[in-house]
């Protein structure tokens, strides 16, 4: 009988999945609770936000895990850890890791590029401290300057979008892969919406390497975590630092075939590590929103490619996520076309 593994997030399907490949079986909670996650194993669906999770969140011995929105609520995952065992990143790691002017003075001081999160000149964005997937961040404009409990400046770094994925463990960090952002749309101009690699950020990666080096040291960053960043003329810049499992991991995963999850549990001492490996593929994933306010058909579960896939007769608002696509290819350009044809289909049979 394989291990539970408990997860929770805003979206918890596609890292139930690594975690069945890794032999575990995937007890999870999110806000969605689609199809395919409900196939994996037990779901329960936080219908009222992460509040619920006082009174659901289950103790015990076996292991628990988050993915994207969790790591905004540190006070809440460190009440969690009381209850079962957490694989991932808390305390003061964590609430350092989200916190601009501690990883910018940490790599600053290391001698690496890293924008101004305060600039007192030239284009500069304004972010949430507490955002996730990109949602609410706008150009400043000017006015009064934000309260530092609720929201930042950062320098705009033009440039392409990518981010690095590693692994942290009590004595190193892995890179496991670099990916290309796919940024913007419904929900907002500086949103996440997707995916492709892996990519080869040419002599940059040395730069990558040692910043995940840097970063896992200095703010005790264990397990998987992940470098946002903008690559501009040959230089990577970090614009956020997400401390969990992060969306370009199952494009990682899909394109080497080794398990997230894997990877995870061995930084907890829980497995062995696994064996760094070349691509066999390149993968490409993006979330489509709903432009408008959209009834779910029955037919989206037999679409080879699609995932995180709402229950038949559902609606979902204009602006939210309605589901997942992910394609492969022998290359960047195959996957990233069949991916828009995909896209495409999908579109037309709204």
């Amino acid at each position: 009988m394989s291990r539970q593994l408990v997860i929770v997030g805003a979206s918890a399907r596609a890292c139930a999945e690594s975690a069945i490949r890794a032999g575990y079986s995937p007890r999870s909670f999110d806000l969605f609770a689609d199809m395919d996650l409900r196939a994996t194993g037990p779901v329960t669906r936080l219908s009222a936000g992460y509040r619920e999770l006082d009174s659901l969140f289950p103790p015990g011995d076996d292991p628990w895990m988050y993915t994207g929105g969790l790591e905004n609520h540190p006070r809440l995952v460190d009440n969690l850890c009381r209850r079962r065992p957490l694989w991932g990143i808390a305390g003061r790691a964590l609430r350092w890791a989200r916190r601009p002017w501690r990883w910018c003075a940490v790599l600053r001081d290391a001698g690496l590029p890293v924008p101004d999160w305060r600039p007192v000149s030239g284009a500069s964005l304004l972010k949430p401290l507490a955002g996730a997937a990109g949602k609410g961040i706008r150009p400043w404009t000017g006015g009064d300057h934000p309260a530092a409990w609720r929201a930042f400046r950062q320098e705009m770094v033009f440039g392409d979008p990518v981010a690095a994925l590693f692994c942290g463990f009590h004595d190193r960090v892995e890179l496991l892969g670099v990916t290309r952002q796919r940024i913007g749309g419904p929900a907002g101009p500086f949103s996440y919406r997707g995916s492709v690699g892996p990519i080869d950020p040419g002599p940059a990666i040395a730069t990558i390497r040692r910043m995940g080096e840097t970063l896992g040291r200095a703010l005790g960053l264990r397990g998987l975590f992940g470098v946002d960043g903008i690559m501009a003329e040959g230089v990577f810049f970090p614009v956020e630092i997400n401390p969990r499992y992060t969306a370009s991991a199952e494009v990682i995963e899909r394109a080497t075939g080794v398990p997230s999850v894997a990877w995870q549990a061995a930084a907890f001492g829980a497995g062995p590590v696994p064996e760094t490996v070349p691509p066999r593929c390149f993968a490409a994933k993006e979330i489509l929103y709903a432009e408008r306010d959209t009834a779910i058909s029955s037919d989206l579960g037999a679409i080879p490619g699609v995932s995180d896939i709402p229950e038949p007769g559902s609606f979902i608002p204009a602006g939210w996520p309605i589901l997942t696509v992910v394609a492969e290819g022998a290359s960047e350009r195959e996957a990233d076309d069949k991916l828009n044809k995909l896209l495409n289909l999908l579109c037309k049979n709204k």
